[in-house]
């Protein structure tokens, strides 16, 4: 999907709406109708999503009047997330999920519907052993730190709203706005500074094997959210979320991702060959891809590679890895690594 730095009207409305309450508990009436005044109202635009840099502007003329080091989690923390279709949807499917079985599939789930919400920071998702690590990654240096703490944040409310489970641990790129406490008083985690990457970290495991009903529900309601706030997307683009979204749950079949589309397996393969492409191409490229990020960005396992590319065992993934590269996954990895 394509990034063009834009955040879907219905958040952007939720957030200038917890940005004007704040303003509210803070000023006079007259402070209030000042600022007010010099806002852009999100709600008088016509788009169905907003351009970032209207978000960025609105910020910036309240950190104008407020010295508040933690706006952005603060907006967001105002923020009605229920009343956003696709956490409605989880929320359905995944009532208080308990264990961390139903975390880890939640999680793959939200990652792929987050991008509907923001396109200002890309979510990207790390297995361990026992854990997940949620990377959010702003897509250019002109997103701020508060804006990252924000999305950060969100994911972290979310998450909240659909599990009980605490994250392990909360870290950022870049230095400390104020003291740690504070952070931590909304995260209810240690919060670190000065990482290597913005991180959310969670205890969950990646062992399910099947696609369930709820799943499938899930991912065709997002695609439907996908369609309305892109509705130029080609269905190769579409192909490719569904899959990023199913490879998990193991090897991902026409079907699947025909109902998910609400299209016939006839209608999907003759739309897909109108584009030059086919379902068989599209699911190699995309785990060609994946595979090798986490081979040697990640550095995960080969069993649990071919977990996450839905493959049954390490020979089939060692055997797609020699095709497209000419050479075994070991060595390959070491040639990088030298």
């Amino acid at each position: 999907m394509q990034r063009f730095k834009t955040v879907s009207k219905v958040v952007a409305i939720q957030k200038h709406l917890s940005l004007l309450n704040y303003l509210k508990q803070r000023l006079t009436t007259s402070e209030f109708n000042t600022v007010n005044a010099s806002l852009i109202d999100i709600r008088t635009l016509p788009e169905q999503r907003v351009g970032f840099y209207v978000i960025e502007q609105n910020i910036e003329t309240v950190l104008g009047v407020i010295n508040e080091p933690l706006l952005g989690i603060e907006v967001v923390d105002g923020i009605d997330f229920e009343s956003l279709p696709g956490i409605s949807l989880l929320l359905a499917n995944f009532k208080l999920a308990k264990s961390k079985e139903q975390l880890g599939e939640l999680i793959i789930l939200f990652a792929e519907y987050f991008p509907l919400l923001t396109q200002a920071v890309d979510i990207t998702l790390k297995w361990d052993v026992d854990a997940i690590q949620i990377y959010a990654n702003a897509i250019d240096h002109s997103i701020s730190t508060i804006q990252v703490e924000g999305a950060l944040y969100g994911v972290f409310k979310i998450l909240k709203m659909l599990v009980n489970l605490s994250p392990v641990s909360i870290s950022f790129t870049h230095s400390p706005s104020t003291i740690k406490e504070s952070y931590q008083s909304f995260f209810n985690a240690p919060v670190t500074f000065n990482a290597t990457k913005n991180c959310i970290t969670y205890k969950a495991t990646p062992k399910y094997f099947n696609l369930e009903n709820r799943s499938l529900t899930v991912v065709s309601g997002i695609n439907e959210l996908m369609k309305s706030e892109f509705p130029n997307l080609s269905t190769t683009i579409q192909c490719s979320v569904i899959l990023k979204s199913i490879l998990h749950f193991g090897e991902p079949s026409r079907a699947h991702v025909a109902s998910i589309m609400n299209l016939s397996i006839s209608t999907l393969q003759r739309r897909l060959r109108k584009e030059n492409t086919c379902f068989k191409d599209i699911l190699q490229n995309i785990r060609k891809e994946i595979s090798l990020i986490l081979l040697i960005e990640h550095d995960l396992t080969l069993s649990n590679i071919a977990f996450l590319l839905g493959y049954h065992s390490e020979s089939q993934l060692s055997r797609a890895f020699k095709c497209w590269y000419g050479e075994a996954p070991s060595i390959y990895k070491k040639t990088c690594m030298q």
